[in-house]
């Protein structure tokens, strides 16, 4: 996405920024964190669903949205803070090697995602739905031809790892042998609350019976829950695990651990 803003730091209009984790404001074409300020001050008046605004000491706000100014004053987006994939120490924004997959034309779309990595800390993963074969070693060409295309990566679509989650889950029940194709079938984002963001599933089994019911719906949530890690996601517990470690291992720096 490009959008036009003023460019100089004189000019009061100024209402957005990059900025570098360190604060400093990025380069020209540099991709960091944007940052807003209201045109009345701190204080924003408008409410991002999906993640909390935090703030500078001077009031510019982020919500972890990632992009570079040009030196004419226009925006590109590049990709989400969370979805942002670290291999080797250098940062990879999904979005952009999605939007190279997509320029194929035997991919109808494609979800990039980190996996864990043992070396590398994370590896990059691409799901990618083509009609017809496509090998992994003509995409790498393909790929590798569009080095130089500033334009390849700025007007694409942009996926989270939520959304591809999403996706995913209704494919995997479009393939589920035991699901009925002939009902509706949806796989809906519900409204964010207090406890996390739902995803509905709304679907038929293909075996009304009890106890077959039962089974095909227990598979299914089975499955669900093994892969939510896969795409950077965890289920909402209270209090879940990472915060009952996230206090143990506070109390083990401070020194205040109770001993065993």
């Amino acid at each position: 996405m490009k959008i036009e803003v003023f460019d100089s730091e004189e000019d009061a209009l100024r209402k957005i920024r990059a900025l570098r984790p360190d604060g400093s404001v990025c380069e020209p074409g540099e991709i960091g964190e944007l940052y807003m300020l209201p045109e009345s001050g701190q204080g924003s008046t408008y409410r991002y669903k999906g993640a909390e605004a935090t703030a500078t000491a001077d009031g510019w706000e982020t919500v972890g949205d990632l992009g570079t100014l040009d030196e004419d004053g226009y925006l590109y987006l590049a990709d989400r803070k969370t979805d942002m994939i670290v291999t080797g120490g250098a940062n990879v924004y999904p979005a952009e090697v999605e939007a190279a997959l997509d320029a194929h034309p035997a991919v109808r779309s494609s979800a990039v995602i980190g996996l864990p990595d043992d070396d590398l800390g994370q590896r990059i993963h691409a799901i990618v739905d083509a009609p017809e074969p496509v090998k992994e070693d003509e995409l790498r060409e393909y790929n590798a031809a569009l080095e130089g295309d500033a334009d390849a990566n700025v007007n694409a679509r942009r996926l989270t790892n939520v959304g591809t989650f999403r996706a995913y889950v209704f494919n995997y029940l479009q393939h589920h042998p035991q699901i009925n194709q002939d009902l509706t079938l949806l796989v809906r984002q519900r409204d964010p609350t207090p406890d996390g963001l739902p995803l509905e599933i709304y679907a038929f089994t293909s075996d009304t019976g009890w106890a077959a019911y039962e089974g095909i719906q227990s598979d299914v949530f089975d499955h669900v829950i093994a892969i939510v890690p896969e795409f950077g996601l965890r289920l909402y517990q209270s209090p879940s695990s990472a915060d009952v470690r996230s206090v143990g291992l506070e109390l083990v720096r401070a020194g205040t651990a109770p001993d065993r």
